[in-house]
Order: C-alpha cells, then sequence, then structure tokens
C-alpha cells in the first residue's frame, strides 16, 4: 500500500509542476503578446479562480494533500461557475479540466494513506 501512496503522491507532484510551468508559460506568453493589458473587473474573479486558486490548491497539496487537493478541485468548479455566469457557456475544451488531473491525485493519496492508517479507536480498546 505504501508503494501505491508513493506513486499518486510523487505523479500528483510531478504533474503540479507540469501545470505551474505550463500556466506560467500561457501568463508570460500573453503578457508578451498584450503588454499593459489587465483583466477587466468581472474577469478578477475568474483569474481568482484559474489560475490562483488552481495553483495555490497544488502548491499547499505538496504539504496538506487533501486541503490543497479540494482547493485546487473547489476553484475549477468555481471558474467554471463562474465563467457559465459570466458568458453563458462553459469553457470550450478539456483543458482547464485536465490541469486539475494532479488535484485528483493528490486527493486519492490522502484517500489511500488514510485507509492504510490503523482505526485510533481500535488501537486504544485494544490497549
Amino acid at each position: 500500500m505504501k508503494n501505491t501512496i508513493w506513486i499518486f503522491r510523487w505523479t500528483a507532484r510531478n504533474l503540479s509542476l507540469l501545470v505551474l510551468a505550463f500556466v506560467l508559460a500561457f501568463v508570460i506568453g500573453e503578457t508578451l503578446a498584450e503588454p499593459g493589458m489587465l483583466p477587466t473587473g468581472t474577469e478578477w474573479i475568474g483569474v481568482l479562480f484559474f489560475p490562483v486558486g488552481l495553483l495555490t490548491g497544488l502548491f499547499l497539496a505538496w504539504r496538506w494533500e487533501r486541503i490543497g487537493g479540494w482547493l485546487a478541485v473547489g476553484s475549477f468548479v468555481a471558474f467554471y461557475i463562474w465563467n457559465y455566469i459570466e458568458s453563458g457557456s462553459f469553457p470550450r475544451g478539456p483543458w482547464i479540466a485536465i490541469l486539475t488531473v494532479p488535484a485528483a491525485f493528490y486527493l486519492v493519496a490522502s484517500y489511500l494513506e488514510r485507509m492504510a492508517r490503523p482505526d485510533e479507536s481500535k488501537v486504544a480498546m485494544q490497549n
């Protein structure tokens, strides 16, 4: 079981580094393409969810897998809801969902770790 947890944890960590590199390349590319162009007032809300919320969650998950994983997934869902409210449609393409995959790996690793730990109440009763 420890090997499986290790595989999920390090897959998530490596994928989160790839996501960070991809998002930074995207942000830098957009900034260089249109210097001085900033999001509008309501677009800042979307930026708060993606990429800020997603990347914050993936960063926190290096230490707190469950909290960071859920923050990243929650930011993904919130971004889709915000985008639907703003434009009347969901974002096209699977790319933002794909960028959330490391969060799923973190959550699986967290769940497996929890399942591998002995139940503290049972251990206390045995003593």
